[in-house]
């Protein structure tokens, strides 16, 4: 049975029995490298959590989650980071495993050796964090002028920062692949993540998606996602030629990609009435019709999805639907 990075199941995670690590790049690159690493949690259960390397940036913080920092070759500090809306839950299971899994059997792939002594664990809250940390995090914040910085220079708006928000976000987003079957019926397909906990259950996941979830079904044709994060309700289009190489005159490619690369640098909210109108002008065909069935499709069943959710008419003060393009 092969298994995708990114889709372990539970019978697989148990396996390991709560000791899985996934790193970065080559065994023998992160057994040398004299720098920090920065690890997530996944999962809300003891037989089946498991540690995620990801790139050691700020960027990369998120203020539902904690984060766990290493760099035994070099320092004997441990940093484990918690967001200001990471549960009760997550925070014990990630000194769990610090714990039980990496400091009482040192494996070598984090650079752990017989000559190593104790290590001191220091816990740090969003927006409470040491000076030594934010060194740390300094040779990957951006260069960019931020909205929001703290008082030790630690770029907020780089992650998102939860830290300005009083709302609960004790709850798991939920995501919908709308598709036409072969059959040209449109359908609305929950992507649920193999670690998801049973919907009775009283724990939830803070980030259970990733944008692969999004670009490996919009990699062959253009698509459409619901992602309910509970307080907002997003509609995700991807970015797709609305004109078939065949049936447009070049002078009219040659307008598309001027306009592309005009409004190509970032995601952009569109009007979506103008866009379907330039569409129009631009494709023919019982493709570009079904393109355009579908994206009505897709609106309809978000607009019914959230007058469902939001049944006490707070929809309209409370959520805010857009469309992004995948540039």
């Amino acid at each position: 049975m092969m298994i995708e990075n990114g889709k372990e199941f539970p019978a697989f995670l148990r396996i390991f029995d709560g000791s899985l690590v996934i790193l970065l790049g080559k065994r023998i690159q992160g057994s040398t490298e004299q720098k920090y690493r920065m690890f997530s949690l996944k999962s809300v259960k003891t037989d089946e959590m498991f540690l995620s390397e990801v790139e050691c940036s700020s960027r990369n913080l998120r203020s539902r989650s904690s984060f766990l920092f290493t760099n035994v070759s070099s320092s004997k500090v441990i940093y484990i980071w918690h967001g200001c809306k990471a549960p009760p839950v997550l925070r014990k299971l990630i000194r769990q495993f610090l714990e039980e899994k990496l400091l009482a059997s040192k494996p070598t792939e984090f650079g752990f050796t017989k000559r190593i002594g104790q290590f001191d664990v220091v816990e740090l809250e969003e927006g409470k964090e040491s000076k030594e940390f934010i060194n740390l995090l300094n040779g990957s914040v951006e260069t960019s002028s931020p909205k929001r910085t703290s008082r030790l220079n630690l770029q907020r708006d780089i992650y998102f920062s939860l830290l300005d928000d009083d709302r609960p976000y004790d709850f798991t987003p939920r995501l919908f692949h709308f598709a036409t079957s072969a059959s040209r019926v449109f359908q609305a397909t929950e992507v649920v993540p193999s670690y998801m906990p049973n919907r009775e259950s009283t724990t939830f996941l803070d980030y259970p998606f990733t944008q692969e979830d999004l670009y490996l079904s919009a990699s062959t044709r253009p698509t459409f996602f619901l992602l309910d994060n509970h307080y907002e309700v997003y509609l995700w289009e991807s970015k797709f030629p609305f004109y078939i190489p065949g049936l447009c005159s070049s002078a009219d490619k040659l307008q598309v990609k001027k306009t592309e690369t005009k409004t190509s640098a970032k995601p952009r909210m569109i009007d979506i009435e103008t866009e379907i109108l330039s569409e129009v002008n631009l494709t023919t065909g019982s493709l570009a019709q079904l393109w355009l069935a579908e994206r009505k499709c897709a609106l309809e069943t978000t607009l019914a999805y959230c007058h469902g959710k939001f049944s006490d008419h707070q929809f309209c003060l409370i959520s805010f639907i857009t469309i992004y393009r995948l540039m």
